[in-house]
């Protein structure tokens, strides 16, 4: 953990292999893909003025001559005003930063990211290094929960009782394993506030027609009791005696219960429509265990995206260095996260990012994207046409 006066950051340190896209001439320009409201820069005109406002930095170049013609269609800066082009000149080829690691600590990077989710310019060598969430935010106690022993239903299916009480149908992954570490954590403790705020929406949107449609039921079925009860009462007209009357009278009694049970239960839908606030979110079950045929190494299996308890599809899931391994965290989140295991397996590190920042730190960076998936102009004919090719 950091503390910065006095509260914790919430930074993450991420390791990233650094290997440059293309070698740069004097007259290219550095391929950039900041947020900005910039145009793309024409080729097809020679002698065009370009400029590149991020926040409130502006930069304008001078006319220069672009010899690139596939190059990818993002904004642009300028590296004869930065003077990119005398560090080549001064320091040699190398100076791109070809091969150099490097640690951004941000507020942690999509493990999915384009131009940093696959390797370097050699095929080989693979971007992301290892993740670590130096917050602790994601940590889960797995030392708490004794080792539940897992058993067979009559079916043949392996079984354990997750901490959240529902028991968690396992797959053939666990055959070899004989007990497992219990955790538990909600899915809101995981996702980026922008992310949890969109996630709470939507559940809260789908509560509420859901919710609505179960008091309308409810409504409808003590609208037609009450109507029954009236016709019934003016079809009799005259008072009965003996048996009919007896019968008549039980018959009341079972009608008023169910209406005096429906009116109870009207009030407290309504009451619950109109004190939600906000759910807790899902609570996720974790399973850990040391994989003995993969030299003991901790792995974590977490019910990411049911509240049934499947697990039989899961796959159990190594700390990132060791497998390189990337989850997404379900229930529409859509948020990519890897582990880490700490302390001999008494806690595990769910790490995912708080922010888009650090990814856009790490792509300016080190994001690489192979020559195939540049979406720069090509040519479209013989007549010298061309067509954008947009990411």
């Amino acid at each position: 953990q950091i503390q910065m006066s006095g509260t914790k950051s919430t930074c993450l340190l991420f390791l990233i292999a650094l290997l440059s896209t293309t070698l740069f001439d004097n007259n290219s320009t550095l391929a950039f893909s900041a947020r900005s409201s910039s145009p793309a820069v024409n080729n097809n005109n020679p002698n065009l003025a370009r400029s590149v406002n991020q926040s409130t930095a502006k930069m304008t170049s001078s006319s220069s001559t672009i010899t690139n013609t596939n190059r990818r269609v993002y904004h642009d800066i300028p590296k004869r005003e930065t003077q990119i082009h005398h560090l080549r000149q001064n320091y040699g080829p190398k100076s791109d930063g070809t091969g150099i690691k490097i640690a951004i600590m941000d507020t942690g990077c999509d493990l999915s990211a384009n131009g940093l989710s696959g390797t370097c310019s050699d095929g080989v060598t693979p971007k992301y290094i290892d993740f670590v969430d130096c917050t602790g935010d994601g940590d889960v106690d797995m030392s708490a929960a004794a080792a539940k022993v897992v058993c067979k239903n009559n079916n043949g299916t392996m079984i354990v009782e997750g901490l959240s009480g529902r028991n968690l149908t396992l797959g053939q992954w666990a055959e070899n394993v004989t007990e497992f570490k219990l955790g538990a954590v909600r899915l809101y403790e995981l996702l980026p506030r922008s992310v949890a705020r969109r996630v709470k929406k939507e559940r809260k949107e789908v509560f509420v027609v859901k919710h609505g449609a179960l008091i309308s039921k409810t409504q409808l079925q003590l609208d037609e009791l009450n109507t029954n009860s009236s016709s019934s009462k003016k079809s009799n007209g005259g008072g009965d005696d003996g048996d009919s009357k007896e019968s008549k009278d039980d018959d009341k009694k079972v009608i008023d219960k169910k209406k005096k049970e429906l009116k109870l239960l009207l009030e407290q839908l309504t009451s619950i429509q109109e004190s939600y606030d906000e759910d807790s979110g899902p609570l996720m079950d974790i399973l850990m265990f040391q994989d003995v045929n993969d030299g003991g190494t901790w792995k974590a299996v977490l019910d990411i995206d049911t509240t049934t308890g499947d697990l039989t599809n899961s796959i159990p899931m190594a700390p990132f260095r060791h497998a390189r391994q990337v989850g997404r965290l379900g229930f529409g989140s859509h948020v990519t996260f890897c582990i880490q295991v700490y302390d001999e397996g008494r806690t595990l590190s769910i790490v995912t990012d708080a922010g888009s920042h650090g990814t856009h730190v790490a792509g300016i960076a080190a994001s690489y994207f192979a020559p195939e998936e540049e979406g720069g102009e090509q040519s479209d004919d013989d007549e010298g046409k061309t067509k954008k090719k947009v990411k």
